[in-house]
């Protein structure tokens, strides 16, 4: 009798399922389900635990470094490496988690640990390099991994500034004497975010309280971001302040793209491609995703939308399993379940996710075999 292939591949819901216990739970109904083979794919969106969803195909290898953390203490980090191919996780070296919060942050972290891992990926034989760029505890415009790379920035004296986020304002010019040679090596940010380097919706408002930018030290670092950006256009020729997805990782994004010619790439469409998901769709009968929150903003680039994208150009049906939905349904999505409709409310649903996900998996595998069978 045929078998019928399901491929699970759902966002964590934060807080009570992680993309793993999903998978799992769909394993563990299927064994009452005749006729079900499960095959289980760990998700993220390019931010935390990207990298560990990445690993899990077992193509990449783990490369861990010693780096330097936001502030420069030294740290150990990690990232994966496949031949030529690196995929960087920005937040493993500069991340806000690396650190305690404190006020004023914002004036003294770095990147640079961040570009120490690029430097790394380069030595290895990276010819493209991926670098995620969620999570960052930092707001010096990425010249800190800039840095790290061999690029001088300097005060109107001629002085190395140390690259920090309260130095962005004296930077008078750059030396890129003793950058390293990138020239055939590619570089991809992966980033959602869309936010311009400057303004009421760039870098250092929107994100910089979350990293210490409070009060009058928002303000400084904002002009200090602007004078940053004057420079590199005098410079390169290029205005940082044009480019989209610009504002990620308190500008990261932009001295990439601005040094380096980065490109910018969504992370679930990254991901999907890293792992070959096109090829894994091949044998499937169905595809099960979700997340924890289902709304506009998923048909919007996030997990469910990218791949219910690439499912439609397979003709394979897109089941999605949510905590709730704000939605009735999208092209692509035959059903959607949430775990709401079973509990008693939003709390019992989210204390008692795994009860409630078994039920809800249970009966979405049988109807999608009794779909299936027309």
């Amino acid at each position: 009798m045929k078998k019928y292939n399901i491929l699970v591949c759902s966002d964590s819901f934060k807080g009570s399922l992680s993309s793993r216990d999903i998978i799992d739970i769909y394993k563990e109904e299927a064994l009452d389900v005749e006729n079900v083979s499960i095959t289980g794919v760990e998700i993220a969106d390019g931010g935390e635990g990207t990298l560990d969803a990445i690993s899990k195909f077992g193509k990449y290898e783990w490369k861990e470094i010693e780096c330097s953390n936001p502030l420069f203490e030294k740290i150990t980090a990690k990232y994966l490496l496949d031949q030529e191919v690196a995929i960087i996780e920005m937040a493993q070296a500069s991340g806000i988690t690396l650190i305690p919060y404190k006020d004023g942050n914002a004036l003294k972290t770095t990147t640079f640990g961040t570009g120490e891992l690029i430097l790394d990926a380069i030595k290895n034989g990276a010819k493209h390099i991926f670098i995620t760029v969620g999570g960052s505890a930092t707001n010096d415009g990425g010249i800190g991994a800039l840095n790290a790379l061999g690029y001088d920035f300097l005060d109107k004296d001629d002085n190395s500034l140390k690259p920090i986020g309260e130095n962005l304002i004296k930077i008078s010019n750059v030396d890129a004497s003793k950058a390293i040679d990138t020239k055939g090596i590619e570089f991809t940010v992966v980033a959602d975010v869309e936010n311009k380097l400057l303004g009421e919706k760039g870098a250092t408002y929107v994100y910089g309280p979350q990293k210490g930018a409070v009060g009058e030290i928002k303000e400084q670092l904002e002009e200090g971001m602007g004078n940053y950006n004057s420079v590199v256009k005098r410079v390169l020729g290029v205005d940082m302040n044009t480019l989209e997805h610009g504002g990620a990782a308190g500008g990261l994004a932009a001295g990439l793209m601005a040094f380096l010619n980065a490109n910018v790439q969504s992370g679930i469409e990254t991901l999907l491609d890293l792992i070959d998901f096109d090829t894994l769709l091949n044998d499937a009968n169905a595809v099960i995703t979700g997340e924890g929150c289902l709304d506009e903003q998923s048909l919007q680039g996030k997990v469910v939308c990218g791949i219910t994208k690439r499912c439609v150009k397979k003709n394979v049906p897109v089941y999605v399993m949510a905590g709730i939905t704000k939605i009735q349904g999208a092209e692509g999505i035959k059903r959607i379940k949430t775990l709401r409709e079973y509990a008693m409310d939003s709390e019992d649903s989210i204390l008692n996710a795994k009860i409630y996900a078994r039920i809800a998996a249970k009966e979405m595998l049988k109807e999608i075999v009794e779909d299936i069978k027309g």
